[in-house]
C-alpha cells in the first residue's frame, strides 16, 4: 500500500458557472489551506476511485458538479482529454482502519456501490494560471454534471470513480493533493490504476475536491428513504392498515420505489397482504416543507405532505389525499420516513410494535448473524381482561432473513417445533443503525402491528 504519491493522474475542464448551493471542499481541513502533495497531471489513460469519508458531510447533498485546483507555487496547470468519465457512488470501503474499518479495495469493481451514477461523460480540456505559495489556489478547474448525484453519509461513503484517456498532446503542471501518513488519519484514500485492468494500487490521501452542490442542504429530500405509514381511525371496528418501503428520490422532482402494505379484515374482507412498486413526483419548499404524490401499482394514488428532519435524514409524513378507489373517511394516515441503509443489518435491534385500530403492543429484540439467520425474542401485551391485568405473553421466534439491494428485506421466524410463523417486511435506516418492520402475515380481525427499532 503507497503512503503518498498518487502519481496517475486525470481530467477536469474549466467552468465558470454559478455555484448555486455552494461547494464543499473535501478533506473539510484543505477548505481554507493547501495539501501537503502536489498531483502531477499524466499523459497517460488511467482510473483514479477516491473514498471520502461520511464524516466529512454534515448534511446530505445534491452534488451537481467536482472542482480541483492548482497546487500552490507549482505553476499553471493545463491538459485535455478526448474522453473523461466520472461515476459516483456510496461505497462500503473507508479512507481508514479506525475501529476496524476496512480500506478500499485493490479491485476497482469491490469499491462500487449499488447506486453508482454515471454523472459525466465526454472530451475536456481544462487550463489554470495557478498561485503562488502558500495558496491554497482558486478552484478554477471543474465539470458540471450532467446528471446530479444526491449524496447522504448513511449508505456508506463517497466514491468518486474517475477514467481518463490519454492526453491529447503533453499535459502541464499539477493539482493540489494531500497525503496521509498512516491509516489512522486518513480521512481520504484512494485506488489508481491502468483502466483497462481489474485491479490498481491503493494510496493513503488523494486529491483535494470541490463538490458543488445544486440544493441548499436540509431543504430537500434527496437519495433513498425507508417509510412507515399507518392508518389510526376513530371507528374502534374499522380496519386498520399500514405500509412499509423505500422511496427513492432521484433529485430531480421524481420519486420511485417498493412497498409492502396490510390491512386488517372485517365482516366483509378477509386480511390483505400486498407488495408492489410506486411512482410519482415530489416537490420541496426553502423552510423544508413539501409534498409527494405516489401512484402505488395496486391502483390508488395518495398525496403526502412532507416535513424534513434532522439536515435531511429524516422526514415526516402526514396523508393529505387519496384517490383511486380509496376511501379515508374517519381515518387519519401519517407516518415518517428515514434515510435507507443498502448494507447488511448491524447485529440486535432492540424494536416496538403497536397494533392498530385495536390497542397493543410488542417490544424485543432481533438479532441477525450477518449469514441470513434471525432469533427474535418478545414481550407482547394487549388490553386489560377481566382481571384488572393485561394479558402477557412472551417467547423466542427462529428463522431467517433476507435483504434486497434498496435496504429492504424480510424476516421469516417460528416458534422451535411449531409449523405457524411470522413473517415481517423491514427496512434498514440511518447507516445501519435503525430499522422499520410491518408483520405481512398472521393478521388476525382487523389489527396491524408495525414498528421500528434501533441497534443496541
Amino acid at each position: 500500500m503507497k503512503r503518498i504519491g498518487l502519481g496517475t493522474a486525470f481530467l477536469f475542464m474549466a467552468w465558470c458557472g454559478a455555484v448555486f448551493g455552494g461547494t464543499l471542499v473535501v478533506p473539510n481541513s484543505q477548505a481554507t489551506a493547501p495539501g501537503n502533495l502536489g498531483v502531477s497531471v499524466g499523459a497517460d489513460a488511467s482510473r483514479l476511485q477516491e473514498v471520502v469519508g461520511g464524516g466529512q458531510f454534515l448534511v446530505p447533498l445534491v452534488i451537481t458538479g467536482l472542482r480541483v485546483r492548482a497546487a500552490p507555487g507549482s505553476g499553471p496547470v493545463s491538459f485535455n482529454y478526448s474522453s473523461l468519465q466520472i461515476t459516483l457512488s456510496s461505497t462500503q470501503a473507508f479512507p481508514n482502519t479506525n475501529n476496524g474499518r476496512t480500506l478500499p479495495s485493490t479491485t476497482f469493481a469491490n469499491n462500487v456501490g449499488p447506486d453508482a451514477t454515471v454523472v459525466f461523460n465526454g472530451p475536456f480540456s481544462a487550463s489554470s494560471p495557478g498561485c503562488a505559495a502558500p495558496g491554497p489556489c482558486p478552484f478554477d478547474m471543474a465539470i458540471p454534471f450532467t446528471t446530479p448525484f444526491p449524496y447522504g453519509s448513511s449508505p456508506g461513503r463517497l466514491l468518486v470513480d474517475i477514467v481518463t484517456s490519454a492526453t491529447n498532446g503533453a499535459p502541464k503542471g499539477s493539482l493540489d493533493g494531500v497525503g496521509f501518513p498512516d491509516s489512522s488519519s486518513s480521512s481520504v484514500a484512494i485506488v489508481t490504476g491502468d483502466p483497462t485492468q481489474a485491479t490498481g494500487s491503493l494510496s493513503l490521501g488523494g486529491l483535494v475536491l470541490g463538490l458543488d452542490s445544486g440544493t441548499p442542504a436540509g431543504t430537500s429530500f434527496t437519495g433513498s428513504f425507508g417509510f412507515l405509514l399507518n392508518a389510526w381511525n376513530t371507528n374502534s371496528a374499522a380496519t386498520g392498515a399500514a405500509f412499509l418501503g423505500v422511496m427513492n428520490f432521484q433529485g430531480a422532482g421524481n420519486v420511485t420505489g417498493s412497498y409492502s402494505f396490510v390491512m386488517g379484515g372485517n365482516n366483509a374482507q378477509a386480511p390483505q397482504s400486498s407488495a408492489g412498486t410506486f411512482t410519482g413526483t415530489y416537490s420541496n419548499n426553502s423552510d423544508g416543507t413539501g409534498s409527494v404524490t405516489i401512484a402505488f401499482d395496486i391502483g390508488f394514488t395518495v398525496t403526502l405532505a412532507t416535513v424534513i428532519t434532522d439536515g435531511g435524514q429524516g422526514l415526516q409524513l402526514a396523508m393529505t389525499n387519496c384517490s383511486g378507489g380509496c376511501n379515508i373517511n374517519g381515518t387519519e394516515v401519517s407516518g415518517f420516513a428515514r434515510a435507507a441503509y443498502t448494507g447488511s443489518p448491524n447485529g440486535s435491534y432492540g424494536f416496538q410494535l403497536n397494533n392498530s385500530p385495536l390497542p397493543a403492543g410488542t417490544i424485543g429484540v432481533v438479532s441477525f448473524d450477518n449469514a441470513g439467520n434471525a432469533i427474535v425474542s418478545f414481550t407482547s401485551v394487549g388490553v386489560g381482561g377481566a382481571s384488572g391485568q393485561p394479558p402477557v405473553s412472551a417467547g423466542t421466534l427462529i428463522g431467517t432473513y433476507t435483504m434486497n439491494p434498496d435496504g429492504s428485506g424480510a424476516i421469516n421466524v417460528a416458534a422451535a417445533g411449531q409449523g405457524a410463523n411470522s413473517t415481517f417486511a423491514m427496512v434498514i435506516t440511518d447507516g445501519g443503525s435503525g430499522i422499520m418492520l410491518l408483520l405481512t402475515n398472521g393478521t388476525t380481525g382487523n389489527s396491524v402491528s408495525f414498528g421500528s427499532g434501533r441497534v443496541q
